[in-house]
């Protein structure tokens, strides 16, 4: 993640981008396993899987943008 986070913003955002970035991560990851445990107790563990794996696709398709052939964004 840490070469496609460092294309995704400026030099000047590029830090505070990152740490952003990755801190909002640790939240996600510290609230899942609770949401998993949660939703698979009231409608099974196929369907909490089914929820992540869905989650996690349409956000990386839809919210994450390409940077394939892109220039770094550089300022000054």
């Amino acid at each position: 993640m840490s070469a496609f986070l460092t294309e995704s913003f400026s030099t000047r955002l590029r830090g505070w981008g990152q740490g952003f970035s990755y801190n909002v991560g640790c939240v996600l990851g510290a609230i899942s396993p609770a949401m998993a445990g949660y939703l698979s107790a009231r409608y099974g563990a196929k369907s909490a899987i089914r929820v992540f794996a869905t989650t996690a696709v349409v956000f990386c398709t839809f919210c994450l943008p390409e940077t394939r052939k892109r220039k770094l964004q550089l300022d000054g």
